[in-house]
């Protein structure tokens, strides 16, 4: 049986930030050498689409709202956005563009 190198396993578990580090570097007889990172892979958020979503910010925020659109950056169009601040008071914020770097969890709050 043949090992996989670091790269083919990387490729098994895609998406991951940690599998995109890692097959920048390929393993050639024995030496580790850098490698142009590959281009960025849309995140797979289309089963998504249109769906109730509430989001989980970096610094304690929550959002809630219907996606409407993405990138491979993962930043998210959010419509119909409510931010659910501290003490159970509800803002609502409309449609707002949400960075994907600051996005800490993401669930489905409708049937995928």
């Amino acid at each position: 049986m043949c090992p996989l190198t670091l790269e083919e396993v990387c490729m098994t578990v895609s998406g991951s930030a940690c599998c995109a580090f890692f097959s920048a570097f390929s393993r050639t007889e024995g030496t580790t050498t850098k490698r142009n990172m590959s281009k960025a892979h849309p995140p797979e958020l289309k089963k998504f689409m249109d769906k109730k979503l509430s989001l989980k910010l970096n610094g304690g925020r929550q959002v809630q709202g219907v996606l409407r659109g993405f990138d491979p950056f993962m930043n998210l169009v959010m419509d119909e956005c409510l931010e659910m601040a501290p003490g159970g008071i509800q803002n609502t914020i409309g449609m707002v563009v949400i960075r994907g770097n600051s996005i800490i969890m993401l669930e489905a709050l409708e049937r995928v």
